[in-house]
């Protein structure tokens, strides 16, 4: 299988794949705007295959493997310039899926191409370009096929190419919706005949929002994307980086216990004093909730204490504090952004998260009504937004949760807005 990694320039594609495929080639702050292209295979772990080869001891044992292509060359406008072909269209076709990348976090040593970080409109702009390549190839395959059914009027193959003009007339519409062409729904037939022309919109896609060691690890925080065979994550990109490097032995202990990743447990292990912090703050915690410990432990706590210059043992946060934060937002009682305002407070002072939430009424707003007044006056201050979203413009619904949060002072639960701003939409409001 292979994956084309896309993006727009200084995206960070080229750390999600290092970070994907253990390949330490070099990220630059400023890109070339070249036609670059960097490939690496990996064997996906499968615990079957190996019990398999541990029962029969085949001479030899073949893993599935994926190769990545990290592609550079891809910027704003370039398909309406013309430059989405040749070499770079082959590139890019040749994939049987994309990951795109997306930056969603602010570095001043990396300057982004427009001036400031917007993961909604980076989103959007990657897809234009790729909805434009399609359209191109629809449109000269029409000219193309519309002059022979006008030329030859009775042939063996006409009523075949009559039933390909109007399946290019669908994707033609469709394209013109900026709509990608992987949101239709096609008969088997349909898809054996849209198979040759390699269409970009027509092949799944994995986002990824690279949030930095700071961000948020919901998607919706970022962007709203909801198109068919598409799904959207959040990584720290950075980070998964530096410890794609580690050695995954140092790592088992974590790995048997907390049900952890991999990498994470590599980076809690190295230091003991980190080590012990963190099962003491997992153990305070339900089992199941051992991840996501690790991840405020080696994002924000991690961060915290790289700025104090302190260890973990230096410092007033407790294990049962930080296990007490991370039962906080996952019961709902607060959301990522608030519990991230507060952690720094109980870092430096100690206390009690609940306590600190119940003095001074930092809840998240959760009832339906509430949300519901939110969403109304955003929806009314934002009539053209509104229009652009229903005009096909799908971004533009995250730009619309965002405008909610922001209205609620963060203290809106992001999924349910997401959701009631969802299902407003769709009822055409």
């Amino acid at each position: 299988m292979h994956i084309g990694i896309i993006g727009l320039p200084n995206s960070t594609k080229t750390t999600i794949f290092n970070a994907l495929t253990h390949s330490q080639v070099e990220t630059a702050r400023y890109s070339t705007g070249q036609v670059e292209i960097h490939t690496a295979t990996v064997r996906v772990p499968d615990p079957r295959v190996d019990r398999l080869a541990a029962m029969f001891r085949p001479r030899k044992t073949t893993w599935a493997q994926i190769q990545y292509n990290d592609i550079g060359g891809l910027r704003v406008g370039i398909g309406q310039e013309g430059g989405l072909g040749g070499p770079l269209l082959n590139a890019v076709a040749q994939n049987d899926a994309f990951l795109h990348v997306v930056r969603a976090f602010q570095d001043e040593g990396v300057p982004h191409p427009n001036g400031g970080v917007d993961p909604a409109h980076d989103l959007e702009a990657m897809d234009f370009e790729l909805l434009f390549s399609d359209l191109v190839i629809v449109e000269r395959s029409l000219e193309r096929l519309a002059g022979q059914l006008a030329k030859k009027k009775v042939y063996p193959e006409r009523q075949a190419d009559e039933t390909l003009l109007a399946l290019l007339l669908r994707f033609k519409e469709t394209l013109e919706r900026e709509t990608p062409l992987r949101d239709l729904d096609l008969n088997p037939e349909e898809l054996v005949a849209a198979r040759g022309y390699r269409f970009l919109t027509q092949k799944p896609v994995l986002v990824v929002l690279n949030v930095g060691d700071q961000g948020s690890d919901d998607p919706a925080d970022y962007a709203s994307y909801r198109h068919r065979r598409s799904e959207v994550i959040c990584l720290r990109g950075g980070l998964e980086m530096e410890i794609a490097q580690l050695d995954a032995e140092e790592a088992a202990l974590f790995l048997a216990e907390y049900g952890i990743p991999e990498y994470d447990a590599g980076v809690l292990a190295d230091v003991k004093e980190n080590a012990d912090f963190f099962e003491a703050a997992a153990r305070a915690c339900k089992p199941e909730l051992g991840k996501m410990v690790s991840n405020w432990f080696m994002t924000e706590v991690m961060r915290l204490l790289s700025e104090s210059g302190a260890g973990v043992d230096a410092c007033a946060l407790t294990p049962a504090a930080l296990a007490e934060l991370v039962t906080l937002v996952d019961e709902g009682v607060i959301n990522g952004p608030t519990a991230k305002e507060l952690l720094p407070e109980v870092f430096a002072k100690g206390g009690s998260p609940r306590a600190i939430v119940d003095e001074r009424g930092l809840a998240q707003v959760s009832d339906v009504s509430m949300l519901e007044a939110f969403i109304a006056q955003v929806f009314a201050e934002n009539a053209k937004t509104v229009a652009d979203f229903h005009a096909g413009k799908k971004a533009a619904a995250g730009f619309l949760v965002g405008q909610v949060m922001k209205l609620s002072k963060g203290k809106a639960d992001p999924k349910q807005v997401g959701r009631l701003v969802a299902e407003r939409l769709a009822e055409g409001q």
